[in-house]
This record gives C-alpha cells, structure tokens and sequence, in this order.
C-alpha cells in the first residue's frame, strides 16, 4: 500500500531528466505484453517480474517528490515512519499464506505428477487432464505429452481425442479430477474397461495405456 502511493506520485509526477522516459517506455512495453499474453501471464506469475524494476523506480521516484514538497517535513516524524513500516507489512501475512501453503488442488497436482514420474519409463508420453490445470499436471509428471480439458466437451469428441494420442504413443493418463470422471459416464467406462489402473488415490487416478488386445488379455 505504501509503495503503490509513492509509485502515483512518481507514475504522474513531472519528468526532470530525459534518462527517466526510458522507464516509461519498460512500463508501457510490459504492460502491452500483458495485455497480449495474459493467459500467459496469468498462469504462470513470474511473466509479471519485468514490472518490478520500472515500479521500484516509479516509487523512490515518488518517495523523493513528496520528501521535497512542503508536505516532506511530515515523513522525517518517527510517527509517519511506523506508519510507512505498517503499510509495507500490511501484506506479509498474506503473501506468507501464498508461499508457505499449498491449496488443496494444486497439492494434488504435485502429488500425481510425482506419481507418474516414479511409474512411468523415463521417454514416455503422458496424457495430463484436468479441468483448469492440465499443463501444471502435466509439467509435474516430468514427461512431454498433452495438455487434455475434461470440461466443456463431448464425451465422444474426448474418447476421440484420447485416442489420437495413444495412436502418438501416449503411455499413462493421469487426471486429479475424478468426480469430474466419474459425472462423464462414458469416459470413465471407456478408461476403466479397457486400461489397466497403475494407481488410484482419493485425489487422482493414473491409466496405462497399454493396447487394447493386451489388456483383454491380461483380463482373461
């Protein structure tokens, strides 16, 4: 809070040097990168990193104009320094939620990827699926493979698109989102009735998805 107050000062505060568009500009090209690529950005917060130097000027920047006006007298004041120290830490605790304390959904991504990534050979392919996260799945198996959505499709269309990627060499499909699987009857029997289930928690269920005629097989 603190910082984005001196950072207003700073953003619209009159330019001085000619040295200082330069940071405008960073400001300007990060802000139209995010603009473009905010799925992106979204997913993945360490795209946002670029503003923190244009930002970290903008605020000393501000720091200095309001310490130089008639109003500055008033920041040397032990009092306005406790209250400058209190807005700064007015977001730890929250941020110390962020980073000390993994939510129950992505905890179980990381746990089905570290599960795929001790099961499955070391070359394979992995089908990841999830209704919103399918490529952090994914990029916590530790394989290449496919990102795949269980929402918003046709259960045929996604029996179809399966198939293509086993006819890719797909080897193991994975997928935090078992009521989901379950509500998509027909995927769920398709999976069950032909793959045999090298894993299956309460918070995911890994496939192998070996050919049919091998498992028909191996069910006889």
């Amino acid at each position: 809070p603190a910082g984005a107050i001196f950072f207003l000062f700073g953003f619209f505060g009159k330019i001085k040097q000619r040295a200082e568009v330069f940071f405008y500009v960073w400001f300007a090209s990060v802000v139209m990168f995010m603009l473009i690529f905010w799925r992106t950005a979204i997913d993945h917060s360490y795209y946002q990193l670029p503003f923190v130097l244009p930002c970290a000027f903008f605020v000393a920047k501000g720091f200095c104009r309001v310490s130089e006006s008639r109003f500055g007298h008033f920041l040397k004041r032990p009092s306005a320094i406790v209250l400058v120290v209190l807005l700064a830490l007015a977001p730890v605790w929250h941020l110390y939620q962020g980073i000390y304390f993994i939510p129950e959904e992505s905890l179980k991504i990381l746990k089905a990827g570290r599960s795929v990534n001790q099961l499955a050979e070391k070359n394979c392919l992995v089908i990841a699926a999830s209704s919103t996260m399918p490529a952090q799945l994914l990029y916590y198996c530790n394989r290449k493979g496919w990102s795949f959505s269980l929402a918003d499709a046709m259960e045929s269309s996604l029996i179809e698109r399966l198939e293509s990627c086993r006819r890719q060499k797909a080897a193991y499909f994975v997928t935090t989102e078992l009521a989901l699987l379950r509500r998509n009857a027909r995927l769920n029997a398709y999976l069950r009735g032909y793959f045999p289930v090298s894993k299956e928690t309460e918070n995911y269920i890994i496939f192998k998805l070996i050919p049919r005629n091998s498992f028909k097989r191996i069910q006889n």
